[in-house]
């Protein structure tokens, strides 16, 4: 499951950047497991200027070019941290 992080956004800037997300993975066989979560924080670098990024963690690793493939065409930098597995709650 990728899970996609947006942090230096906050409210409708990360919200718009959340639906051009998801309109670029239509149709990509990941979008129905994907999950986006919002970072409202402020990302600052020394000289002070704002710097939002995407991380990306996805326990598929297959998947993982793919996906940061589309990613880059949002315009921010990417972060991408393996993750060692996926456990679904039991139901």
């Amino acid at each position: 499951m990728p899970n996609i992080e947006i942090h230096g956004l906050v409210q409708q800037a990360a919200f718009e950047v959340r639906r051009r997300m998801f309109d670029l993975f239509l149709g990509d066989p990941c979008v129905n497991e994907m999950v986006v979560t919002v970072f409202s924080t402020h990302i600052m670098d020394r000289q002070g200027l704002l710097q939002p990024f995407l991380r990306l963690l996805s326990s598929c690793e297959d998947d993982v070019p793919r996906i940061i493939e589309k990613l880059q065409k949002l315009g921010f930098d990417i972060e991408h941290v393996k993750v060692k597995g996926f456990y679904p709650k039991q139901v």
